[in-house]
């Protein structure tokens, strides 16, 4: 399927500079904020800054929230407000995914290039959103970063949670500890390392935060699951910006399965995790892939592609609604499966990325 987009539309779908703060999205008041498209220093990809310029009539005005609460301590500085914040995020996505499962304690963690609505209940992330560009695919396939031994606590989670999940909360899940058994549990990065690190180093420790991960079957996680996040990146190279949302599915996300390891804290078990991938074509179109991926050990054919569902789907299986700001959708852009991605894959998969040499300033 395919829906028409003006340039400033679609220069507007650009990936935020996401600052390091938390705050609860159910409870944010949104603002008229302008936006500002800016470049990256480092990759020259474009992204989407506040307040610094006349907003434009021709977009859609962000909904209204609530009242701000439980957001004062979260302040950490500097030229950030709640209000600018949420709007830029919601705005940029043409509407962040908008939860009706027990929304009311997501709280948001914000990282210079992703985003994480986490569940300080269950102990995992709603979903998560980053934006690949051409440009940080490259420098990223060029310049691979040593990854930290341990992943680190989300210390910002503490106003919200009696105890912070910490490293040892993931270790020996459901009792194995070795890892080369086929059903040994990885603490799987929703948004992935490879996508990020295109940004930098610091960049890509950000999504060893405990926040951006979930229990997955290591064999998934590095098999066909991998394969899919390693295809976007392909996608990337061949169409330039493409907007990538991730989360795990609970049949139950009232009563998720848990696990218990190392620490005997129980910790959610995804039943499945879903991806929806959003890119733009030069005609100006908007087209869509989404999939959803049963969480067991990886078939032997890695082909994802047997998991593709519509939007509409994932939405119906996670509680999430996406693109609530998009009015100009066609009926079939949420209900059909486009095979679009599929065919730019095949493009970007011949391409070698240009070398980059990363300086500092």
């Amino acid at each position: 399927m395919r829906v028409s987009i003006s340039l400033t539309a679609a220069a507007a779908l650009v990936v935020l500079l996401f600052e390091g703060c938390a705050f609860n999205h159910r409870s944010v008041a949104i603002s008229q904020a302008p936006l500002k498209i800016r470049e990256h220093p480092t990759t020259g990809a474009a992204f989407a800054g506040f307040r610094t310029a006349e907003w434009n009539s021709e977009r859609p005005q962000p909904p209204s929230l609530p009242a701000a609460v439980r957001t004062s301590s979260l302040y950490d500085g500097g030229d950030w407000s709640p209000a600018a914040d949420a709007t830029g995020l919601w705005d940029s996505f043409y509407g962040i995914p908008v939860e009706s499962i027990d929304p009311a304690d997501d709280v948001f963690l914000k990282y210079s290039h992703f985003v994480v609505s986490y569940d300080p209940d269950g102990f995992y992330p709603v979903w998560t959103a980053h934006v690949l560009t051409k440009a940080s695919v490259e420098v990223g396939d060029n310049h691979h970063f040593p990854r930290p031994s341990t992943w680190s606590p989300e210390k910002r989670l503490s106003p919200f949670m009696t105890h912070v999940p910490v490293d040892d909360d993931f270790a020996d899940l459901g009792g194995i500890t070795d890892s080369n058994d086929p059903l040994f549990y990885e603490r799987g990065h929703m948004s992935a390392k490879e996508e990020i690190e295109g940004f930098g180093e610091p960049a890509m420790l950000e999504t060893f935060r405990l926040a951006n991960q979930a229990p997955e079957i290591g064999t998934l996680n590095g098999g066909t699951w991998g394969k899919l996040e390693r295809h976007c990146r392909y996608l990337a190279l061949a169409q330039g910006n493409v907007w990538v949302f991730t989360g795990p599915v609970f049949k139950d996300p009232l009563h998720p399965k848990t696990l218990t390891g190392k620490t005997n804290v129980a910790v959610a078990r995804p039943d499945a995790f879903w991806k929806i991938v959003l890119f733009s074509m030069p005609d100006r179109t908007l087209h869509v892939a989404a999939f959803i991926m049963p969480h067991q050990k990886c078939d032997s054919d890695h082909m994802y592609q047997k998991y593709q569902k519509t939007v509409a789907e994932v939405e119906a299986a996670t509680g999430l609604t996406f693109f609530s700001l998009y009015n100009g959708l066609p009926p079939d852009f949420k209900t059909s499966r486009d095979p679009t991605m599929e065919r730019l894959v095949k493009i970007g998969s011949k391409i070698k990325p240009t070398p980059f040499l990363l300086v500092d300033n």
